[in-house]
């Protein structure tokens, strides 16, 4: 390391790269891979590409949605990129180095700092079955996603709405949730019409979300530049000081979420990506959600294979049916029941189910209650939906004729208007006594 051609910064930043690599020995890593990471990252200073730049300040002046810092990460990834692919080498040692790239960055930074680096220094045995989160690293919502949400709420409510937005959609951290103008988004009592706008990897397509909506409304009326209109290219994610009308930085976003997990206790793998993945998994674990609806939901295209790596690890369809047939009794999980908003008895607004008290008025919010009243709401679908057949039964089988249906209909108008007259009926069965 003591070459003339390091530059001092490269040779700064190798130096602090040895001292990491040096603690970590005896540990988790042995001395020969200690020096095959390192010569790596030398091989590349070597060559004159600059590896203080990857390493991009966690606190740093936001301009322009990126920083100055994020803007020379992104240029120097992409020459890295193009300078390894150049070299000659067969894919088995473009991987070696990428991997040991990525290793160098996030000892001394992060990757996700880096605008776009999920474009740079791929991989090409990428597996998305290995990308599926296990079981116990899936970010619930109720147990892991809403005290994160609530912790970051208490500072301000762009925070608290970014976790809503991102778990809620499933979308694409950068490409789609981070890049939403306020044009891409329509707002509905309980639920949140989202438009994925066109220039995104799988283009236009729609989503209504309704789990996190009243986060959302909350942050969307507390925007400072708020212009809700379908011409609208107000950022939603904007900055909370100095020209609020620029859209704060992503690398931002990703610190803030790393930090509610790490506020709130959530000892689980956390940056934005996860949260699709967590999504992602619990639709599946889901029943009756298909690999279709997967697609259309996550934007992932027909040939990909990635919604078929989901369901397989946590589709449970095809078990239940087997258990089904043979007489067992089968509960649904406790983490696949209803997360959705639910209407507050006081102000009528949609709060969220499980954080206590209303949002917009304060009233105790019992999450017991509003499962009650959505097996309340299915029993009653249910008992309508038996109701109409067994009255279509009826009508084909000769049993009710047409005199019959409008002295049906007649009553009906009676219920309708005159409930009250319902309790009377029992006068007029005695008038044939």
């Amino acid at each position: 390391m003591d070459s003339e051609s390091l530059s001092k910064a490269n040779r700064d930043v190798l130096v602090q790269y040895d001292e990491v690599l040096t603690r970590r020995r005896g540990t988790n890593i042995k001395a020969n891979r200690h020096y095959k990471n390192l010569y790596c990252v030398l091989d590349l200073a070597n060559h004159g590409l600059d590896l203080n730049k990857l390493i991009v300040p966690r606190e740093c002046q936001y301009e322009n949605g990126l920083t100055k810092s994020e803007r020379e990460a992104e240029e120097a990834i992409k020459e890295i990129d193009t300078h390894v692919r150049n070299r000659g080498f067969n894919d088995s040692v473009i991987d070696d180095r990428f991997i040991k790239l990525r290793t160098f960055i996030n000892a001394l930074g992060d990757t996700n700092r880096i605008p776009n680096m999920s474009e740079y220094a791929k991989t090409s045995h990428y597996n998305p079955r290995e990308n599926v989160p296990d079981v116990h690293e899936i970010l619930w919502y109720e147990d892991d996603v809403t005290p994160m949400i609530e912790n970051r709420r208490q500072y301000n409510y762009r925070d608290s709405a970014w976790l809503a937005m991102l778990w809620a959609s499933g979308g694409r951290p950068e490409s789609e949730i981070y890049k939403l103008d306020m044009s891409n988004i329509e707002v509905r009592k309980n639920r949140i019409e989202l438009r994925i706008p066109e220039d995104t990897k799988t283009g236009y397509r729609t989503r209504e979300i309704y789990t996190g909506v009243p986060y959302v409304r909350e942050w969307l009326k507390e925007h400072p530049t708020a212009e809700m209109d379908e011409h609208s290219k107000t950022p939603v994610w904007v900055k909370l000081k100095g020209d609020q009308s620029q859209r704060v930085s992503y690398s931002r976003l990703g610190d803030i979420t790393r930090d509610a997990a790490k506020e709130a206790g959530v000892d689980k793998p956390c940056n934005p990506q996860w949260f699709r993945k967590s999504r992602a998994s619990v639709a599946a674990l889901r029943q009756g959600y298909s690999i279709d609806d997967m697609r259309q939901t996550f934007g992932w295209k027909q040939r990909t294979a990635t919604p078929e790596y989901y369901v397989a690890k946590f589709g449970k369809q095809a078990s239940r049916d087997l258990a089904e047939i043979e007489g067992a009794t089968i509960e649904d999980d406790e983490r696949t029941k209803a997360i959705a908003p639910v209407k507050c008895p006081e102000c009528s607004q949609y709060t969220s189910r499980f954080r206590g008290p209303c949002l917009w008025c304060g009233t105790d919010i019992d999450p017991d209650q509003g499962r009650a009243a959505d097996e309340a709401a299915r029993a009653m679908a249910e008992t309508a939906n038996e109701s109409w057949n067994a009255l279509v039964r009826a009508v084909s089988e000769g049993e009710i004729d047409k005199k019959n249906l409008e002295r049906g209909e007649m009553m009906a108008e009676v219920a309708l208007n005159h409930p009250e007259a319902i309790g009377r009926l029992q006068d007029l069965f005695d008038m044939y006594e």
